[in-house]
């Protein structure tokens, strides 16, 4: 390799080190960041499938994260059962399996799709942008395996696998399930021949996100209110609800929302926030977040402030100033 060649390869690594650190990467001179440029990396801590036909892109590793790169022509709904398939004979466990199988104190989206080959059906002309995030654990290592992939409508499918180790091992996110926090929310099933896919979600000691997709025929005010019924059954009580949808022709997007407030079995009371949101282009895709969070100070008089923001189009929750518990 000459001078020359050898001072651009330099630059390049230079210029991608810069651009690794927001996807969890520390970069800092302590830290060694390996990049690999249409390789895998050699001593993975576990043996992970790969398509037939998937097209390496690279790899960046550095000691507690590596993230593999390819593209594949195959459906997410193949790529998905690969992973899952195999990191379950590994006995790894998959953060987004349905309320059936992870347990009564589970909730949050149930993950579900149809098994009648055909449903749901999507309108002829409707956009197939699908997105597919997949979140396996392994809490004897603290370890967690991510795939991640949209299937835009071309050739190929880029896919991004990230597997990463915790340092601490409160800080692994399933860690939050041991005290039961996302079982304040209500197990929330779709409507009848739709498909939800829980996107996983985050929580803490006062606060417990959910995050999900819907494919369905419903109109927006029909999905907010499907899910509005199931929270009352679920014990949370209705503070306020609306839906904001664009009718007009070059329209179609909205949200659905309410605002809630329940008790938990210690008395607490909490705050609850829901919002259906769709896109112009995918106006029955919607993007589902359901949230619930505990004021550290409820009789302080302190505002608290939670928000909801995707595609475009955001809701504000105001909590309360004084605590109605």
């Amino acid at each position: 390799m000459d001078e020359e060649n050898a001072l651009e390869l330099a630059g390049l690594r230079e210029l991608a080190l810069r651009l690794v650190p927001p996807f969890g990467h520390d970069v800092t001179a302590e830290r060694q960041v390996d990049l690999l440029v249409g390789q895998l990396p050699v001593n993975l801590p576990i043996s992970l499938p790969l398509p037939t036909d998937a097209h390496i892109v690279g790899s960046v590793e550095s000691a507690r994260r590596t993230d593999i790169f390819f593209d594949t022509k195959g459906p997410l709904e193949e790529l998905q059962r690969l992973y899952a398939e195999h990191m379950a004979a590994l006995g790894w466990e998959n953060m987004n399996l349905s309320g059936d199988r992870t347990g009564p104190t589970r909730g949050g989206f149930v993950h579900y799709r149809p098994r009648e080959t055909g449903a749901p059906m999507r309108p002829a002309g409707r956009s197939a942008s699908r997105q597919l995030h997949e979140v396996f654990f392994d809490d004897d290592s603290v370890t967690s395996l991510t795939v991640t992939a949209a299937q835009p409508a071309l050739p190929a499918v880029p896919v991004q696998i990230t597997l990463q180790t915790y340092e601490h091992p409160e800080w692994a996110p399933w860690r939050h399930r041991a005290h039961n926090i996302f079982g304040l929310l209500p197990p929330l099933s779709p409507p009848e021949g739709s498909a939800q896919h829980s996107g996983g979600g985050s929580a803490g000691a006062t606060e417990v996100w959910n995050f999900a997709t819907l494919i369905t025929d419903l109109e927006l005010q029909a999905v907010g209110d499907h899910y509005a019924a199931q929270l009352v059954q679920g014990g949370w009580t209705l503070v306020e609800a609306g839906c904001a949808e664009d009718d007009r022709a070059d329209g179609g997007k909205g949200a659905a929302w309410s605002h809630w407030h329940f008790t938990d079995d210690e008395k607490h009371t909490w705050y609850g926030s829901f919002a259906a949101l769709s896109h112009p282009e995918t106006p029955r895709d919607y993007s589902l977040v359901i949230q619930a969070h505990r004021p550290a100070d409820p009789s302080s008089g302190t505002v608290t402030v939670a928000g909801v923001q995707s595609l475009g189009v955001s809701t504000m929750y105001f909590g309360p100033t004084k605590s109605d518990g």
